[in-house]
C-alpha cells in the first residue's frame, strides 16, 4: 500500500545500487536492473537479435512486420511505432522556417537547412577554414555558427526586448544584462 502512495505523491524512495536512478516501487527497481547486466536472454526468433528487457524484444518485433498501426491524423501516412508517428507529426506543426541567404529556400528543420547544397558547399568542412575570412575552427559546430555570421543577418533574437543580434553568444550576454537589472528593457 505504501508503493501505491508513493506512486500518486510521486516519492521516490527507492535506488538503484548501480546508478543511484530514484525510482517510486521495489518492483520499479527490479525491472530496470537488467540495464546494468550483460546479459541478453530475450532472443528474436526471426533476426537472432538478442535483448536485456522483454520490453525492447517486443519494440524489436515491429521491424519484422509489415504492419504500421499508428497512422497520422492530419495525413495519409502510417508508422510502426508510436516513437516514428511522434517524430512525424513534428512536420504538421507551425515551426520557423531558416532561409538560405544565397538560394532564399526556406527550410522548416536546421539539419535539412545545413545539410542543403548551399550550406555545405560554402566551405570546406574537412579543414573547417573559412572562405570568406580564413578563419580556421577546430569544432564544426563553432565552424557552421561562424559561416552563418557572414550572412549578415541578425538569426538570434532577444525573448525579452525582440533584438536580434548577430551571433548566439552576443545574445547570451545581452539576455544576461536583461537578467542582471531585473528584465528591465535595455
Amino acid at each position: 500500500m505504501t508503493d501505491h502512495l508513493n506512486v500518486h505523491a510521486n516519492v521516490k524512495n527507492y535506488k538503484c545500487k548501480v546508478c543511484d536512478k530514484a525510482f517510486r516501487t521495489k518492483q520499479s527497481v527490479n525491472k530496470h536492473m537488467p540495464i546494468h547486466s550483460d546479459k541478453r536472454p530475450f532472443q528474436c526468433k526471426l533476426c537472432d537479435k538478442r535483448f536485456k528487457k522483454q520490453s525492447i524484444l517486443r519494440k524489436h518485433s515491429f521491424t519484422h512486420s509489415r504492419a504500421r498501426p499508428y497512422h497520422c491524423d492530419m495525413c495519409e501516412k502510417r508508422y510502426k511505432s508510436k516513437e516514428s508517428l511522434r517524430v512525424h507529426r513534428l512536420t504538421h506543426q507551425k515551426r520557423k522556417k531558416r532561409k538560405c541567404s544565397m538560394c532564399e529556400r526556406s527550410f522548416k528543420f536546421n539539419t535539412v537547412f545545413k545539410g542543403h547544397d548551399c550550406f555545405r558547399n560554402r566551405f570546406d568542412v574537412n579543414n573547417r577554414r573559412c572562405t570568406f575570412c580564413k578563419r580556421q575552427c577546430k569544432r564544426s559546430v563553432t565552424y557552421a555558427c561562424h559561416i552563418l555570421g557572414h550572412s549578415g543577418k541578425n538569426l538570434f533574437e532577444c525573448g525579452t526586448c525582440k533584438d536580434r543580434l548577430k551571433y548566439e553568444y552576443r545574445l547570451k550576454l545581452h539576455e544576461m544584462r536583461h537578467r542582471s537589472t531585473g528584465g528591465v528593457q535595455l
